[in-house]
């Protein structure tokens, strides 16, 4: 019992038989929230209660009011508040527990953030009260309560290569030839495809040179030169989050748009402009079209186009940038948020020439989106900084923004 639960171990001595141990309360030591609710991993990775507790379902065990998913064995770890150190500090999960029609409290913070976090009446909160910390359950908070809130995440990151997730679609590699023993295409090749292909095709291709990425076992280059199957241009693309591809995709998400066949940045810097043009090439070896918006007051706005099915391809299905308009679906893409700092900041930089700006006369600056779900993993990743922020939602046109802002010190170069 004593291992099950954690802690120290306590002889309990009783003349009566047969011994019993009754646990009064309910299962589980964290309680719940919403499945709506955002949760940070030690690798970065933010993700919905919803969508981590589905990513173990397979091992999901009915109990009477909801059911468990023991996941003891599956290392995951979670930033974690320490009542002694007062400190976030990584602690294993052992347990992923849903509940049935739970009735849930919504408790909002007065921090000048327009945030609010759904638990189950239980949900314990820590707070200070005669220089002591202690648990007050959600059920039993009054408004003179503070409780406590982190203000820096220490996460690094891990480099985040992308070439196995690339396998996953539908792509062909340029000058990467496998060696097939003749009449083992049917047999042996067209099995082991994640993606139906004509035998005929499949065949000439082969012969050219021109693989399926998902047949490559290894491939330990740095770059890859690659197509969408079915279409003839070839891009390059790094098989790393690199700081470079980082920066590029905070361009893409600020300023940045999704045609079925080709990729906009809409920009009148010039040095940003400037720094597309160079990315591009670098990145995927690619020229870029400029158009200038002869419509606009703006002498310097322009559009730079990339024309490539397979990049739009690689940005929509790869990072969950949507084609067409961005607006509430938008969110950081997960390898960014797992990724090394370095890289983090390459995308913030980017994101925030974009969307943010600097006000006058006063330390403070703004980022307005109309994805909740961007603002706040932006608000995860300046954590990682030591950079407090608040978000707040504003009306433009009779539609809703969710403003993110940086205040005193914390917006000082």
């Amino acid at each position: 019992l004593v291992k099950f639960l954690g802690g120290e171990g306590h002889k309990i001595e009783s003349n009566k038989k047969p011994y019993k141990i009754m646990l009064v309360g309910l299962f589980g030591s964290g309680k719940c929230v919403h499945k709506d609710s955002k949760i940070q991993l030690n690798d970065g990775n933010i993700i919905s209660a919803y969508d981590l507790y589905h990513k173990y379902k397979t091992k999901e065990i009915a109990i009477e009011y909801g059911s468990i998913i023991d996941i003891r064995k599956d290392n995951l770890f979670v930033p974690s508040f320490n009542p002694n150190t007062l400190k976030i500090e990584n602690k294993k999960a052992t347990t992923l527990w849903k509940l049935n029609g739970k009735e849930l409290f919504e408790v909002y913070l007065d921090n000048g953030n327009d945030f609010s976090v759904k638990v189950t009446p239980e949900h314990p909160f820590f707070t200070l009260k005669n220089g002591i910390v202690q648990q007050v359950r959600a059920d039993q908070l009054t408004e003179d309560e503070v409780v406590a809130v982190p203000f820096n995440t220490k996460i690094d990151g891990k480099p985040q290569y992308l070439f196995d997730e690339l396998k996953e679609l539908d792509l062909d590699v340029k000058n990467y030839k496998l060696n097939i023993p003749k009449g083992n295409i049917k047999n042996k090749i067209i099995p082991l495809l994640k993606h139906k292909r004509n035998y005929c095709q499949l065949n000439a291709d082969l012969k050219n040179g021109i693989t399926p990425i998902c047949l490559i076992s290894n491939y330990n280059q740095s770059f890859i030169q690659i197509r969408k199957r079915g279409t003839q241009k070839v891009i390059s693309f790094p098989t790393l989050i690199t700081e470079e591809l980082a920066e590029f995709l905070g361009y893409v998400i600020g300023d940045g748009h999704l045609g079925k066949n080709y990729v906009e940045i809409t920009n009148e810097d010039q040095e940003i402009i400037n720094k597309v043009i160079l990315l591009a090439n670098k990145l995927f070896n690619m020229k870029v079209g400029i158009k200038r918006d002869k419509r606009s007051k703006s002498q310097n706005l322009c559009t730079l186009v990339l024309s490539s099915k397979t990049l739009v391809y690689i940005l929509n299905v790869l990072f969950k940038i949507p084609i067409g308009k961005k607006g509430k679906k938008l969110r950081v893409p997960q390898q960014i948020s797992k990724s090394e700092n370095i890289a983090i900041k390459h995308f913030i930089k980017a994101y925030f020439d974009c969307d943010a700006y600097a006000g006058n006369n006063i330390r403070s600056i703004e980022l307005s989106s109309e994805s909740h779900s961007m603002v706040t993993d932006i608000s995860y990743l300046l954590k990682r900084f030591g950079i407090i922020s608040s978000i707040s939602k504003k009306y433009i046109n009779n539609i809703s923004y969710w403003r993110l802002t940086i205040k005193a010190r914390y917006a000082e170069l």
